[in-house]
Parts: C-alpha cells; structure tokens; sequence
C-alpha cells in the first residue's frame, strides 16, 4: 500500500492534489469541520499538512487510489487546481457513484492538443500549434510552420513544467527532449 501518514479518516474528501493551488480548498474544509485526504505524489506537498491522511500516490493514478483507500468510502472527491487529475476525479467518481467530469471534457482540460483541435472546431481563434508523438515530426513541423520564438511545453503538462523559450529552429530538439521529460504521456 503507498504511504500514509494515519489510518483513513470515515467520511472524508478525498483531494487529488496538494501543492499551494489546493490549499485554500484545505482550509475550507478545516473550517467546515470536512476531514480531507489529500492525494499527491509529492512527499513534501505543501497541502500534505492541512489534511487528515496524507496518500503519497499520483494524482493520475485512479487504480492506485482506489486502492489504496481500500473500503473506505469517501464522503467525496475534489479536484481542485489540477486539470491533469481531471480523468481520475471522473474515474473515482463513477466508482463511487459520485458527480463526475465526462471523459472528453476531462480531455480537453488536461490535453492541449485536443483543447485546441475542441476550439478551433467551435470557431474560436487560438495560437498556432503542433503536436505528434514523434519528436522529429514536431521539430519538423514547428521549424517550418512556426514563427520564433515560440514556446514548447508538454502536452499534458501543468504549472508550467517543462515549458522552454526557443528563439531559433537550431534548439527546437533539445526543448522537445525536455518537455517531453515533464510530460506523463
């Protein structure tokens, strides 16, 4: 079972993330008497201390946190600040019977890709963009589609992980190296 820091308190809200974001969503609960678990794969996740129990698991993981709650039946799930947790909190909530997120929605949020391929789709204007899983093929595509300097960042990243400023097509393949490295998918 991943770490926890005491037994899982009854009738808790499980949170799908504990860095500073979700802190206030930790207080409002303190105030309100809710006891929370948090969930984040972090050890030292900022919100960690405002919670009752403490799951050191992704927040990307719905099986893992499923189970490592076990039986216990949470009172709730919030996903609060975090759209990478999005396709767990929609997961967890139809474990649990709990309002949920639908899966394209949940997408959308957490791909940009795919929020860009929705917008554009709606007739909203957006920046340019490429995107393939073959490192080469977006290197390609953005040095002769692109205007410099651009940004590279993870598809599915968040909170500005991994994100470069190229200002010359000559750097294009190392910015893709590493945010490819931030990048779960």
């Amino acid at each position: 079972m991943p770490p926890c820091r005491i037994p899982w308190p009854q009738n808790a809200l499980v949170v799908l993330g504990a860095s500073e974001e979700q802190i206030p969503l930790y207080r409002e609960a303190q105030r309100r008497g809710i006891p929370t678990i948090g969930v984040d794969m972090r050890p030292d996740a900022p919100a960690f201390r405002l919670a009752n129990a403490a799951l050191e698991v992704s927040t990307r993981d719905a099986d893992a946190i499923a189970s490592a709650l076990g039986d216990t039946r949470p009172a709730g799930i919030v996903c609060g600040a975090s759209d990478a947790a999005l396709p767990s909190w929609h997961t967890l909530g139809r474990r649990y019977g709990f309002p949920y997120v639908y899966p394209k929605s949940a997408l959308a949020a957490g791909d940009k890709a795919a929020f860009h391929e929705i917008a554009a789709s709606c007739g909203v204007a957006g920046y340019r963009w490429v995107a393939s899983d073959d490192p080469d093929e977006i290197v390609a595509k953005a040095a002769a589609e692109l205007r410099f300097p651009l940004a590279v960042k993870p598809v599915d990243g968040s909170g500005s992980k991994g994100v470069v400023r190229v200002t010359r097509p000559d750097d294009l393949s190392a910015a893709v190296a590493h945010a490819r490295s931030f990048s779960a998918s």
